[in-house]
């Protein structure tokens, strides 16, 4: 399972959604794509979090990250440069 699909819970059709966003990621060489568990940990500390969210900023696929995200309501991890979930 990739980085952007572990920590969502996609509904209908947001499976397609997801895989696009995953592929688009790769091929932009998104910062979460590197497999650093920051991106996608329930146990991430605050500041994995902080920098995972700064790297964001510069993402290729930030805005339909974002929009994915809002879709999917994730339940933890960073999308789009914004924490999900509480980190530790």
């Amino acid at each position: 399972m990739d980085t952007l699909t572990r920590s969502a819970r996609p509904g209908a059709g947001a499976s397609s959604a997801v895989a696009e966003l995953t592929s688009a990621a790769i091929l932009a060489g998104a910062p979460c794509t590197s497999g650093d568990p920051a991106w996608i940990s329930p146990r991430s500390t605050a500041a994995e979090v902080a920098e995972a969210c700064l790297r964001c900023r510069s993402c290729l696929v930030l805005v339909p990250c974002g929009e994915a995200a809002r879709e999917l309501r994730p339940s933890f991890g960073v999308w789009a440069g914004r924490r999900y979930g509480a980190a530790r």
